[in-house]
Formats: structure tokens, C-alpha cells, sequence
């Protein structure tokens, strides 16, 4: 290459011998972020810029000057634009200079430099915002996320790869869904579905419901509900919205002990006013609450729990502690405003579950299940969860019954017709277990001895083992034993009954 008198270049390519091609050296930019002074040229024959360093800095020819023949400046040939670089590493050189818009980040501002063209082609609110009727000029104002988190959100927006963590998930959920991003948004969603947890699940559950993500709210809802004792004791449940905090405590089977919903309800409430900044009291504690209190099922507690973790608190006012108190000690038919019927409770018998049970039964043998139980205080059973077959699908025949100590007897020659009976069909598709739920509640005495009986035509099932013989959960203590039946694959150490649906009368 030669540099010509009017501070040209001209450079011969392999691919077009025959062509000459004038580099315009038309720019002086200074980077002090690199320590780089660079000259842009344009080649005129196919209109391509580079980026090249100066052999000796101080000698460069000014926009439309004229270069001396005597103090020709050499140029190195290699372009510093991109070679040797990843896209990674162009799009973080790109960032520091030759942009065209500046966002100013965080609740101390910070300057974060782009290229519109590249924010319009991935976002349509960017488009809208940069190219509307009402396009946007100067810097750009982001208060609502912190300058690490856009920087983070920019190089997905031009090399689509994101290294998500539990700390950035959910801002970056956020901004994905304020621009409009959907494959940021679906990669969040992914992320956050794989990483349900205890500690995260009540944030991820708002986050879902702020954005209307119906399959991730329906997933952290239930995962919230299922292992509600550790949810609700996470400082996590500071984040759920009344609304959400409302639809939780109103669950008939919400896996916790009424204190403890108790008591996060409570927690929440506090928080709440905290960050108010309104002063924490029983009379601003019920106002807050709202209509969460009375979901609350105090009737349902022991009197130990009301007297030592409830009343104390003064939440309650002097007639509902009357109505819980003369209810439970059987003085009125019902505890108004608050629920009578405690929540649904699963009493589970197994450690552990094995992989397959009863290899050598036909698919279409019928097997019988039985274990017979007592409780210490007065219930209602609502149902029983089984453990279900190995296939992909299936569909089962059940039969469920409730035999009282007085049908013992009778169990030895057949099956007698009881009032507690029902049958259903279930469709099974690969899953380890499924509840049977009854049509109507089932009432258990304290101290009698009843037969839960499952009678079923299904192929090779998961079962439980490692049973226990005595199990004592809300303050209800359960005995079991091997139930006296002909033909029972189920004893206390192990079998196909799961465990029972109940809840406290």
C-alpha cells in the first residue's frame, strides 16, 4: 500500500487485483478508557471502515488537509477493529465509545453508552422510544435498575447470551419484559423454574404474578403450597402482595401448622408497616392484614397455640376471641367469622419410596391395600394419597372404603357394604403417586380403630417402605398397624397407601 498526496491510501485486495480502492482517512478519535488515539478510514469502492493505530502518533493528517511528501506517516496493517477479538470483546470495545445514545443508570445516575440501531432491532419499545413521533433525544433516564444489572441487559441485546445468577434473575425477568424482550424473558423463566426453592419461591410467585406468567405462578404457587412450613418462615414472604398472601392462607390443604400461618401472616403484616413506616400495633397489624386475618382457621389450633402465640398479640378482637374460645370448648355450633374446618393435612408413613413393587402380578390383577389406624383427637379424613404405577399412562379402577373396628370380623370372608365406600376412575400418566380424594369428609373418633381399604387394577406400582408406626403431626398422635385382611400388599413397614388427607375438627 502507498499513502498518495492527498493523504489517500491505496490498497490492492487478492480477490479484486484489478481494482484500486481509496481509503479516506477522515477522523482522529481519542479512547482514554484504552489509551488508544485511532484513525477511521472509509475504503470509496465498497464503502467499508476500519480502525487503525499510527506508527507515530503526533502526525496525523487533519480532516480535508494535505499531507507533506516528505513526512509520510506509516500506518500499521493490521486492523484493531476485530481482529483477534470475540464477539464478546467487540461488543464491550463498542460500548465504550462511537455511541449514539447515553443512558444515565441508577439512583446515582451513571453514564452507559449504545448504538441505536442495535437497541431497535432487538426491542419495539426501543424502536418506539428512539423512532416514534415523540423519539427520544437526549440521554435516557433509568432509575429502576442499577447500572450493573443494564450493562448485563445491553450485551444480551447484542450478543444474546446472559449469565443469569439467583442475584440478576429477576431484574433482568423485569427489564425483559419492560422492553420487550421475549427470548431474555424465556430464559428467566427457565432459570427460575429450575431454581424453586424454599428461600426464593414467595419472590418468584409475585414476580410471576406482577407479569401475568401463568405457568410459573401456577408452578411456585403450588411448590408454595406443598412446602408452606419452610415458605412462609422465609423472609421471602415479605414480597407476596396482600392479594397473593390472600389466596395462600385461603387454601384448604396448605401444608402448614395453623401457628405457623399464624405467625407469617403476622411477619408480613409488620413488614408491611415497616416499610410504611407506621408504627407497629394490634389495631394497624388487623388494618394491614385485612381480610387475610380471617382466613386464618383459629379454630383449628389447640388451646395451647390461642393462649400462648394469639391472644398475647391482642390481633383479635374481644368477640372473635369469645366466639374461637367458646367454640372450641363446644359451647357454639360455630366459630363466626373464622373457618370451623381446619385445613387439610397429609400424614405421610414412609421415608422412602421404592421404584417398583409386585413385579410378577399380571397388569390386570386386582391387589388389595389396607392399614388400619387410630387418632388421638376427633378428624375427618378427606381422602388418601397412593402410590401409582410405573407406565406412561393408564387407567385404574379404584375402590376406597372405611371400616370400623366393629367390621373387623367380617373382613376375614368378605367385603362388607359400609357407608364409607366409594369408586373412581383414575388417569395415571407416569406420575409416583396421586390423591384420591373422597366426595364428602369422613368422620374419625378419637381412640376408635378404623381400616382404610384401597382395592385397585393397576400394573406395577412404586410403594413406600421404611413405614412408621406411630406418627404424630398438629399435635395428633396416629398408631398404625397391619391391617387383617386376605391378600393385603400393605403393612406398617411398607405397601402402596401413601398417606392420609385429614384435617382437625
Amino acid at each position: 500500500m502507498s499513502v498518495t498526496s492527498s493523504g489517500r491510501r491505496r490498497c490492492l485486495f487478492d480477490e479484486h487485483k484489478s481494482s484500486q480502492h481509496e481509503l479516506h482517512f477522515t477522523e482522529v478519535n481519542q479512547i482514554p478508557e484504552a489509551g488508544l488515539t485511532i484513525i477511521v478510514g472509509r475504503d470509496e469502492w465498497c464503502g467499508r471502515c476500519y480502525w487503525r493505530r499510527p506508527a507515530v502518533s503526533p502526525r496525523v493528517v487533519p480532516p480535508g488537509g494535505r499531507s507533506s511528501r516528505k513526512s509520510k506517516i506509516k500506518i500499521e496493517e493490521e486492523l484493531i477493529y476485530n481482529k483477534g477479538k470475540s464477539t464478546y470483546q467487540t461488543v464491550s470495545f463498542g460500548l465504550c465509545g462511537q455511541c449514539d445514545v447515553t443512558f444515565l443508570v441508577g439512583r446515582s445516575p451513571a453514564a452507559v453508552g449504545a448504538h441505536k440501531y442495535q437497541l431497535i432491532a432487538r426491542s419495539p419499545v426501543f424502536f418506539r422510544m428512539f423512532c416514534g413521533p415523540m423519539a427520544t433525544t437526549g440521554p435516557v433516564h433509568i432509575t429502576d435498575v442499577e447500572e450493573d444489572i443494564f450493562r448485563i441487559f445491553l450485551e444480551f441485546l447484542y450478543v444474546d447470551k446472559v449469565s443469569l445468577t439467583s442475584d440478576n434473575v429477576t431484574s433482568l425477568h423485569y427489564l425483559g419484559r419492560k422492553y420487550d424482550v421475549e427470548p431474555l424473558v424465556q430464559q428467566c423463566l427457565e432459570f427460575l423454574h429450575a431454581r424453586l426453592t424454599a428461600d426464593t419461591a414467595c419472590t418468584i410467585l409475585e414476580q410471576a404474578h406482577c407479569f401475568d406468567e401463568h405457568e410459573l405462578y401456577k408452578t411456585s404457587f403450588e411448590f408454595v403450597a406443598v412446602n408452606a412450613e419452610l415458605c412462609l418462615a422465609s423472609p421471602s414472604l415479605h414480597d407476596l402482595c396482600r392479594e397473593c398472601l390472600e389466596r395462600l392462607l385461603g387454601l384448604d390443604d396448605l401444608e402448614v401448622n395453623e401457628g405457623t400461618a399464624f405467625a407469617a401472616a403476622l411477619s408480613w403484616a409488620e413488614a408491611a408497616l415497616e416499610l410504611k413506616q407506621e408504627e407497629i400495633s394490634a389495631k394497624n397489624v388487623r388494618c394491614e392484614l385485612g381480610g387475610a386475618l380471617y382466613l386464618i382457621r383459629f379454630p383449628s389450633m389447640t388451646f395451647e397455640t390461642l393462649q400462648e402465640r394469639v391472644l398475647p398479640t391482642c390481633v383479635l378482637s374481644a368477640e372473635e376471641e369469645k366466639a374461637v374460645v367458646e367454640y372450641k370448648r363446644r359451647q357454639r355450633a360455630s366459630a363466626a367469622p373464622f373457618a370451623s374446618l381446619g385445613r387439610r393435612r397429609r400424614l405421610h408413613r414412609f421415608k422412602k419410596v421404592s421404584r417398583v413393587r409386585c413385579n410378577s402380578r399380571p397388569d390386570d390383577a386386582q391387589w388389595t391395600a389396607a392399614i388400619t389406624f387410630t387418632c388421638d383427637q376427633d378428624l375427618l379424613l378427606h381422602g388418601t394419597r397412593l402410590f401409582a404405577c410405573t407406565r406412561s399412562s393408564q387407567v385404574a379402577d379404584v375402590h376406597v372404603s372405611l371400616l370400623h373396628q366393629r367390621d373387623q370380623l367380617e373382613l376375614y370372608n368378605s367385603m362388607p357394604v359400609y357407608p364409607h365406600e366409594f369408586t373412581l376412575s383414575l388417569e395415571l400418566d407416569g406420575v409416583q403417586s396421586v390423591d384420591i380424594d373422597l366426595p364428602h369428609p369422613w368422620e374419625l373418633l378419637a381412640h376408635e380403630e378404623y381400616t382404610l381399604v384401597v382395592q385397585a387394577v393397576m400394573s406395577t406400582c412404586y410403594a413406600g417402605s421404611e413405614g412408621m408406626a406411630v406418627v404424630t403431626q398438629d399435635d395428633v398422635i396416629f398408631r398404625f398397624r397391619d391391617a387383617q385382611i386376605k391378600m393385603n400388599n400393605t403393612t406398617v413397614s411398607d405397601g402402596q397407601i401413601a398417606c392420609l388427607l385429614y384435617s382437625v375438627r
